[in-house]
């Protein structure tokens, strides 16, 4: 839905649900598989846009016990992804690509 526009508490329930990174000052992050699960959870249309197979983030992170968290959420993420059915598209892209597929 074009017209669908969330307000800021289903913003930051998206933000939540879909939190993998641990920060210790700011908010936690999110990733791609992460977001396209909350959103198709919450009953909007997912897709899913990244440029590589693989763990997402996890190099910045020095605690091995968060990477590991971090680690079992994307692993938990693309589960869910792949059992909803949520397309993937694995290839380079840039803010034009991201403009087109809203777009559509």
């Amino acid at each position: 839905d074009h017209g669908f526009v969330p307000d800021p508490v289903m913003e930051i329930r998206l933000w939540r649900e879909a939190t993998t990174v641990f920060m210790m000052s700011g908010p936690g992050g999110c990733e791609p598989f992460g977001l396209a699960v909350a959103g198709y959870e919450s009953g909007l249309a997912a897709e899913i846009f990244v440029s590589f197979h693989g763990a997402l983030f996890l190099q910045s992170v020095r605690s091995e016990d968060k990477r590991r968290v971090m680690e079992l959420a994307q692993v938990d993420f693309r589960r869910r992804a792949e059992l909803y059915g949520i397309p993937v598209n694995y290839h380079p892209f840039g803010i034009d690509d991201i403009r087109t597929a809203l777009a559509e």
